[in-house]
């Protein structure tokens, strides 16, 4: 992986919708030399895996992966076998079991499998941090800890990333196309924050947690 990764995540029930930008933002990210860290879920991190090998860059993607080698204790229709295998069978770097082993619980297992892309970020160089494609808000409070809890994956790795100061940027979609930064969560960091405007062109659609250097 080069330097400035980003950890790309979201929704597992990704609206078809939504596809078309994230394909838009992996481009973005790619051409500006970008390296792509992505889980191994169904939704987001699938088309995120798909949008990286169409464009020929494997080079520039590494997947977490919360099972092993052909799918082994992978959660059914939650994660995304088939691409992971794909993306392994074309070059790509796979952690396989980044949760754990199989022994762990499942929410335990997506959890730190997360966690462990988040951190994967942390010192890759400038320009790092998170992007994620979020359809709902929280569903409870913020939980404690390196990985905030809060009923939503995609959530908690933003704050995860936040918390151990990297620039993190959330594209609203689906239910949540519109939404105004006053009803984004304040994100549990001791600095506190705001959202703003993330940018322009593509990036104009999202938010980015401040203070936090830019990513773009």
């Amino acid at each position: 992986m080069g330097n400035g990764v980003v950890m790309v995540c979201g929704s597992r029930s990704l609206s078809a919708s939504a596809v078309p930008l994230v394909n838009q933002v992996v481009q973005s990210l790619l051409s500006a030399g970008r390296g792509i860290a992505v889980g191994c879920a169904a939704g987001a991190d699938a088309t995120v895996i798909s949008s990286v090998l169409a464009a020929g860059a494997s080079s520039q993607l590494r997947v977490f992966a919360a099972f092993g080698p052909g799918g082994a204790g992978a959660a059914g229709s939650v994660s995304a076998v088939s691409v992971v295998s794909q993306a392994a069978t074309n070059g790509v770097p796979v952690t396989w079991w980044a949760g754990g082993p199989a022994s762990v619980p499942l929410r335990g297992l997506l959890a730190s499998r997360s966690l462990a892309c988040v951190r994967s970020v942390v010192g890759s160089g400038a320009g790092a941090g998170l992007v994620a494609f979020v359809s709902a808000l929280p569903s409870r409070s913020w939980g404690s800890g390196a990985f905030p809890s809060c009923g939503s994956g995609s959530w908690s790795s933003v704050a995860a990333a936040a918390k151990l100061g990297l620039p993190v940027v959330v594209f609203p979609v689906g239910a949540l196309v519109g939404v105004a930064s006053a009803q984004l969560p304040v994100l549990p960091v001791s600095a506190g924050g705001a959202w703003s405007c993330a940018g322009v062109g593509i990036w104009s659609g999202a938010w980015r947690w401040q203070p936090s250097k830019n990513l773009f």
